[in-house]
Order: C-alpha cells, then sequence, then structure tokens
C-alpha cells in the first residue's frame, strides 16, 4: 500500500484542526470559569465532599487519558485491518488507515478534554485557582496528541505489520 504524501498532510491536518479546536474550548471553560465562577472563599467553594469527589474524578480522568488510549490502539489496529481484509477498493485503503489515524488521536485528544474540563468544574465548583492546573495537563495531553506525518507513518506500519 502507498500512501500519497498529499493525502496524509490532508488527513493530518483535519486531525489537528479538531485537536486545536479541543484545546482553545477548554481554554476558554476554564477561563470562564476562573472569571465568571463562584466568588467564594477559596477553600469554602463546594464543601468537602464535593471537592473530595472532584479530585477522584479527576484522577480517574487522567490515569484513563494515559492508559486507555494506549490499551486501545491493537483495537483500533485490529479493526482497521479487519476493514480492509473485508475487501475494498484500492483508492479506498488508504481512506480507511487514515480514519484509523484520526480514531486514535481524537480518542487521546478527548480524554485529555475530559479531563481538564473535571478540572474546570473543580474551578467553578470550588472557587480554588489551583484547579486550573488539570485543565492544563489535559491541554499538555492534547497537545501530545497532535498528529504528525511520523506517528501517522507509524500507524501505517503497524496496520502493514499486523496485515502480515
Amino acid at each position: 500500500m502507498r500512501i500519497d504524501p498529499g493525502s496524509e498532510q490532508g488527513a493530518i491536518g483535519k486531525i489537528r484542526l479538531v485537536c486545536v479546536a479541543l484545546a482553545l474550548g477548554l481554554v476558554g471553560f476554564t477561563v470562564v470559569a476562573l472569571v465568571l465562577g463562584p466568588k467564594a472563599t477559596p477553600g469554602g467553594g463546594g464543601g468537602g465532599l464535593v471537592s473530595a469527589s472532584l479530585m477522584m474524578a479527576s484522577f480517574v480522568a487522567g490515569v484513563s487519558a494515559l492508559v486507555v488510549p494506549v490499551a486501545l490502539r491493537k483495537t483500533i489496529v485490529a479493526a482497521t485491518v479487519k476493514r480492509i481484509d473485508a475487501g475494498m477498493p484500492e483508492e479506498e485503503l488508504v481512506e480507511t488507515v487514515h480514519q484509523g489515524y484520526a480514531t486514535q488521536t481524537l480518542l487521546r485528544a478527548a480524554m485529555g478534554e475530559g479531563l481538564g474540563l473535571i478540572g474546570g468544574l473543580g474551578i467553578w465548583v470550588t472557587a480554588e485557582p489551583a484547579w486550573a492546573a488539570v485543565p492544563a495537563v489535559g491541554v499538555v495531553l492534547i497537545g501530545l496528541a497532535l498528529p504528525t506525518r511520523a506517528k501517522l507513518e507509524a500507524f501505517e506500519r503497524e496496520v502493514l505489520d499486523a496485515m502480515g
């Protein structure tokens, strides 16, 4: 299977646009939470139970953002191979591989966004500005998920290797 470099750039550009939109939405929500959130005294905004619940949720979301995309990568590769093995015209092969890569990349970015939104909610509910660190980590995770040609080529190689 030969991938046209022009189609790679198109696929990467579309995925990158979605990732940037996720990051900007997260930053926007965090700013709104900081500016328009409750004006309670930090430490007294959301109460201990709410703060502890949000802390646990952010921990689970953070671990999930790191583990789930790695755990599902083989499943996404296998699903891509299965779609290819089902038989399709040559011109659809490239699009199928790009769709698999998009799925994997957007899953990783969405997991980072989810973590960040929990942090934004923490700011909003507890009035604790320290919660801004959680959306910052979310933006970093989205940034790490940004597609590159090298990552796409690595995914293509993984699919080819799985095809045997």
